[in-house]
């Protein structure tokens, strides 16, 4: 509705042409966290802080802020692959809801697993990791974006028009990203 009165329209993913007229569109993004966009943290210095094996190559796993169930049952019932997988690390962040009956799992007491109830710093994280498998929120496809981290994404089928999806596809269209559905 307003669209019609706009002068110009910020958009954060390509195809808005198909909404709005494309001489209003101005590509700007989604704003992105400063501790993420001016990131100086290197990998060996977040790998360290995290308490993880320097030398190995670090998978980041998270579900968003709340976790994601649908994730954490796939890490969990393959938790003895993973436990044999020691030439890795693996950040796996579950959410705080689902920390309680998570962190005592069997991969709890495996030094290349560290389980976490949130990322406070995702800057050290994001920094730690060579490979992200997550959810596909619009910040965290703006943060991928910037830092330029390859991503397994696995949108949310819970969210309103199957947005998450479209987020994803931003990454994978250009070939910056696989997607599992």
């Amino acid at each position: 509705i307003l669209a019609a009165k706009a002068a110009k329209i910020c958009v954060a993913y390509d195809g808005m042409d198909r909404f709005f007229s494309m001489d209003k569109i101005l590509f700007t993004g989604n704003p992105v966290r400063k501790d993420i966009l001016d990131n100086k943290i290197h990998q060996q210095e977040a790998l360290k802080t995290l308490g993880l094996d320097q030398n190995k190559k670090t998978l980041l796993i998270f579900g968003g802020s709340l976790g994601a169930r649908t994730i954490n049952e796939a890490v969990l019932a393959n938790a003895d692959a993973i436990s044999k997988r020691v030439d890795i690390n693996i950040i796996w962040q579950v959410g705080k809801i689902y920390y309680d009956s998570i962190k005592d799992c069997s991969l709890s007491s495996c030094s290349h697993v560290k389980i976490l109830p949130f990322i406070d710093n995702m800057d050290v994280a994001y920094s730690a990791s060579n490979l992200v498998v997550c959810r596909a929120g619009a910040l965290t496809i703006s943060e991928l974006a910037v830092l330029g981290k390859a991503a397994i994404l696995i949108p949310s089928p819970n969210v309103a028009e199957d947005h998450q999806t479209f987020n994803a596809k931003s990454l994978v269209d250009k070939n910056a990203a696989i997607m599992i559905s």
